[in-house]
């Protein structure tokens, strides 16, 4: 479980410096490893981590990014129902 958080961790302070790379991010195909979580059994600790970098990738892309990659939308879905 830490090892996840920390990594999760890294890859938002990396986001948070470069908000610029989160296009990227959001094209590189992270979402399908992210939308695993919310489907599994993974704690609550992992799924809020997770969580506060969907968020903070959606937030930082530019407009047009996130919609043109229908796995965020139906992620972003995901995690509204999990809150």
């Amino acid at each position: 479980e830490d090892e996840v958080v920390s990594v999760v961790n890294v890859i938002a302070e990396i986001l948070m410096i470069f908000p610029s790379t989160c296009d990227q991010f959001i094209s590189c195909g992270v979402v399908n490893a992210l939308h695993g979580i919310f489907c599994s059994s993974y704690t609550s600790r992992i799924k809020t981590v997770c969580s506060c970098l969907i968020f903070n990738v959606l937030y930082s892309a530019g407009a047009l990014t996130p919609s043109q990659e229908d796995e965020w939308f139906a992620l972003t879905v995901k995690v509204f129902f999990c809150l």
